[in-house]
């Protein structure tokens, strides 16, 4: 990320580390972030559903409660 928030803002990647906060690493990586699911939606390209650690597990739970009461 900082070579290439150095490479858009024609710095070099030690002034990024000197003078960025954590506030501009997160105004950037929202930013890159949103233009990737534009340019994936206007492709028309879908994401997989995000799903929850517990919602995982949950449903290994239940695969594994299965497959023991099928042996």
């Amino acid at each position: 990320m900082i070579d290439a928030m150095a490479e858009r803002y024609s710095m070099l990647p030690t002034d990024i580390m000197d003078r960025a906060t954590t506030f501009d690493l997160f105004v950037y990586d929202t930013v890159v972030g949103y233009k990737n699911a534009k340019m994936k939606e206007e492709q028309g390209i879908k994401e997989p559903p995000q799903i929850s650690e517990e919602k995982m597990l949950q449903a290994y739970e239940r695969m594994r409660k299965r497959n023991e009461s099928n042996k």
